[in-house]
């Protein structure tokens, strides 16, 4: 991945993990590890666990990744929450997916 798409996608990272404090949640950012999860939310009811996708990607990859998630949640707790945010180019706000 070159170093533009990684700013680009760090930069995503950060206006959802803004986003989700807006929201009233304790964040953590899993940065620079690769995984299935970049963001965990919390609060005293619930948790909330997102990738944050940027910029236009394949319709198989957005599959394939929705894919991995439902695969991931059945591993979690009931009031564990799995969503995938996508940060469209030029778009203020994220595409959320609830898986």
């Amino acid at each position: 991945m070159g170093n533009k798409q990684y700013q680009k996608g760090v930069r995503a990272e950060y206006l959802a993990r803004d986003a989700l404090k807006g929201f009233g949640y304790y964040v953590i950012r899993s940065s620079g590890s690769h995984g299935i999860i970049d963001l965990i939310g919390f609060d005293l009811n619930s948790i909330i666990l997102v990738q944050v996708k940027s910029g236009e990607f394949p319709f198989s990859e957005k599959n394939k990744c929705i894919t991995d998630l439902e695969a991931f949640k059945r591993l979690l707790p009931l009031n564990c929450r799995v969503e995938l945010w996508i940060k469209k180019q030029n778009a203020s706000g994220f595409e959320r997916l609830t898986i």
